[in-house]
Order: C-alpha cells, then sequence, then structure tokens
C-alpha cells in the first residue's frame, strides 16, 4: 500500500514516498486450499518531470495494464512532455488511467491514488496546484471508501477545506500563509496511504523531535528546499521503521528506503 507524503512550501514542493510494493501471490496446498504468500520488493512510487515542471507520485496499485505503476507513469510523462497546465495534465492522467485499468478493476477493485503537483497561473500569478486522481469517494479514519473502476480528478490545494478554510488566501498572499505555516513547524502537507491514523501521529512526534534538535544545534533549521526534503524523508523513513519493528515479514507494506523529489517556486 505505502506511503506518500506531500508538503507545500514557501521554498516549493516536495514528494516523498517509500519504496515497498507489496506482491501476493496464490499458491495451492493439497487438493483445494490455498495460500496467499505476500512478499516485498523496491520501486520508486515518486517522479518528477523534465525541467521541474510538475511531480508525480502515487500509493495503492503496483502495476497498470501489465506494467509496474512507475514504468506506466513514467511512460504518461513521456506522451505529456509539455502541458498547458497541472490542471489539465491531472484530467489527462484521469482519462488516460480509468482506461488503462477499467478491465482490471472491473471485477476487483484496488485502490490507486496518484497525486500531480506544479505552479499554474491563477488570476496572472504562478501559484501552486496540488491534484488528485483517485479511484475512492471517501477517507475517514477506518480507512478508503467507494474504491472502484471509476476515477476522479479533484483540486486539493484550492478547495475550500483545510487551509483555504482558515487562512482564505489568495493567488498573491498564498506565499506568506505557507511561510508563516513553515516557521512554525507546522508546513501544509497532504498525505496519502495505509494507516494514515498513525503515520500522522509518529510524523507528528518526528517534526517535533527534529524542532528540538534544530533548537539544540545539532541539525541545521530549515534554509532552503533541500533542508525540507530532510525534514520530511525523516517522517517516511520512520514510518518505515515502524512496520520493520511491529509487522512481520509479509506485512512490510511501508519500507525499503524512501525517495524524495520536489521543485522549487518559480
Amino acid at each position: 500500500m505505502s506511503i506518500l507524503a506531500i508538503e507545500v512550501l514557501p521554498e516549493g514542493i516536495i514528494f516523498c514516498a517509500d519504496r515497498n510494493i507489496t506482491i501476493t501471490r496464490t499458491t495451492g496446498i493439497g487438493v483445494s486450499t490455498l495460500l496467499e504468500v505476500r512478499t516485498q520488493t523496491q520501486r520508486p512510487k515518486v517522479l518528477r518531470w523534465p525541467n521541474s515542471k510538475a511531480l508525480a507520485g502515487y500509493v495503492g496499485l503496483g502495476e497498470i495494464g501489465g506494467k509496474a505503476t512507475d514504468i506506466w507513469l513514467y511512460e504518461f510523462m513521456g506522451r505529456n512532455i509539455t502541458f498547458p497546465s497541472i490542471k489539465q495534465l491531472a484530467e489527462t492522467l484521469k482519462a488516460e488511467v480509468e482506461a488503462a485499468t477499467a478491465a482490471q478493476l472491473k471485477d476487483k477493485p484496488h485502490l490507486l491514488a496518484i497525486q500531480i503537483a506544479g505552479f499554474d497561473s491563477r488570476d496572472g500569478i504562478l501559484a501552486p496546484a496540488v491534484y488528485g486522481v483517485r479511484n475512492y469517494t471517501s477517507l475517514d479514519a477506518s480507512g478508503y471508501k467507494g474504491v472502484g473502476p471509476t476515477f476522479y480528478c479533484l483540486d486539493d490545494f484550492w478547495s475550500n477545506h483545510g487551509l483555504m478554510s482558515i487562512y482564505k488566501p489568495t493567488p498573491s498572499t498564498i506565499k506568506d500563509v505557507l511561510k508563516k505555516l513553515a516557521d512554525a513547524n507546522a508546513p501544509f502537507w497532504f498525505h496519502q496511504g495505509i494507516g494514515l491514523a498513525i503515520f500522522n501521529t509518529l510524523e507528528g512526534y518526528m517534526k517535533f523531535a527534529v524542532h528540538q534538535l534544530q533548537s539544540a544545534g545539532a541539525i541545521p533549521k530549515p534554509s532552503c528546499l533541500m533542508d525540507w526534503e530532510k525534514n520530511l524523508k525523516f517522517g517516511v523513513l520512520s514510518y518505515g521503521a515502524y512496520f520493520s519493528a511491529f509487522k512481520d515479514p509479509g506485512e512490510q507494506f511501508v519500507g525499503g528506503g524512501a525517495d524524495v523529489v520536489s521543485i522549487p517556486w518559480p
């Protein structure tokens, strides 16, 4: 299942994800008994467009049409090296991934959540854009609901909830709002993946620990996008350590290290 963590900062946008891909194989024992065996391999789940035009990351379905999902996304990038906007790129992705997975998900629904991010022009100003392309209808404390073959394309950043409902920023003020959050050690984030309540708890403690280490001079306070990448990667790696310590070998749904990609604010 994995974990994908996204932060939108005054310096840019960061995607970070673990590398474990879970493979489930069904084997026969005797005449009529079947046994499901889970193993893990590692593949990237976050990608960056050439020239830092956009970022993509996913959790869930590990293969699309017989290809590893990261390979399918890489080929999608190749077909869409240039694009009018992040919004239109996300809409194109929604149409293509829905068509590519229609037969695959028809009888056996499986979660696939893809995030696309970059910068779009709003009111003549370049501002962050984060879109979600996913095949679930809702998410609550118990997990993802309404998973099926239908995909939805949603504006996750400028929709009227969370950051927007509290601060009501405009394209001209959004950078200042993001700076206030980052200065308070609470960068604006999105999370997708397994056990989000557990990850959010652990990541909150990791942020506190990092802040304490910064105050003590053990590590530097973030001054650039690369510094923020390290902080986010620490949180994802810590979640992988949780699975390594407390879960059985076939349940290492998060782990295998972490990849991080980012794009600076233009």
